[in-house]
């Protein structure tokens, strides 16, 4: 019975830690004005830690109140 539980609890927290790790990489995109669906699929086929880094280092987050242009 606790091997049961141990592993229910094992798959949850690594339910919850999959989705901690794509909604960080929602967020990131949001907060830059791209697309969450765009991001998602390069997180899918790449990985979500290396979509973190290039959305960090190479695109500009927004000002409050700024769009995207175009």
């Amino acid at each position: 019975m606790v091997e049961l539980f141990l592993g229910l609890l094992a798959i949850i927290l690594v339910v919850l830690g999959v989705w901690l790790v794509f909604g960080v990489v929602c967020d990131m995109a949001d907060a830059r004005g791209h697309s969450r669906t765009l991001w998602m699929v390069v997180s899918l086929v790449w990985s979500p830690f290396a979509v973190m880094f290039v959305l960090w280092l190479f695109v500009p987050l927004l000002e409050i109140g700024e769009e995207e242009a175009g």
